[in-house]
């Protein structure tokens, strides 16, 4: 979880490599900074119905969005 310096809006080996070694996928899909880029990624193996909900939040103090996950 957090700042990969890697946009999944146009990386996608890092991603495929993960989900294929470690079994991992990403939960946010939307864009996590002002300049409309995916910057802050959530990787985990939990199985979905774990998941109460993940995103991205709107801040104010930073160009990064903050990204969340809950938990059932």
């Amino acid at each position: 979880m957090g700042d990969f310096n890697l946009d999944f809006y146009h990386v996608k080996t890092f991603p495929t490599y993960l989900s294929s070694e470690y079994f991992l996928y990403q939960l946010i899909t939307s864009s996590t900074t002002n300049y409309d880029s995916l910057l802050d990624h959530i990787y985990t193996n939990i199985d979905k119905s774990q998941i109460h909900s993940a995103g991205v939040l709107e801040s104010y103090f930073s160009d990064h969005k903050p990204i969340f996950i809950a938990l059932h």
